[in-house]
């Protein structure tokens, strides 16, 4: 239990410093991006409108190569399977094999009492 805890604890300093080097490095790029904007007189909105368009074209491509390779478009079951027409296999399991042998023993029993006197008149001739 005392090592669960503490896993827990390393695993929370871990996503704790990764987040203050995540914090760090974006802090870095915005102010290199706001020098960028002083020194070529670029504005922010520009700049956003133009990575938006960067990305709306490399999105529309890494579409056209997903679509190519999804698996999950793939033909309904019943299609492949539906003409496989193989042997009829019928397993007997042992809870069935039980529950003959119940019912053979039972109707033994019930039909000893009802013929038994025939029975034995038969085998006695």
């Amino acid at each position: 239990m005392n090592r669960t805890i503490n896993d827990k604890e390393d695993q929370a300093e871990q996503l704790r410093t990764l987040f203050a080097e995540v914090e760090q490095q974006t802090d870095e790029t915005t102010k290199e991006a706001q020098e960028v904007n002083e020194t070529t007189g670029v504005k922010e909105e520009d700049k956003a409108e133009e990575t938006i368009d960067e990305l709306s074209t490399n999105n529309g491509s890494e579409t056209t190569e997903r679509e190519s390779i999804d698996i999950l478009n793939l033909p309904p079951r019943k299609e492949i399977h539906g003409d496989k027409k193989g042997k009829f296999h019928f397993k007997i399991g042992r809870p069935l094999i039980r529950l003959l042998i119940v019912c053979i023993i039972v109707i033994g029993l019930v039909s000893w009492f009802i013929w038994s006197k025939e029975i034995l008149d038969f085998f006695n001739v």
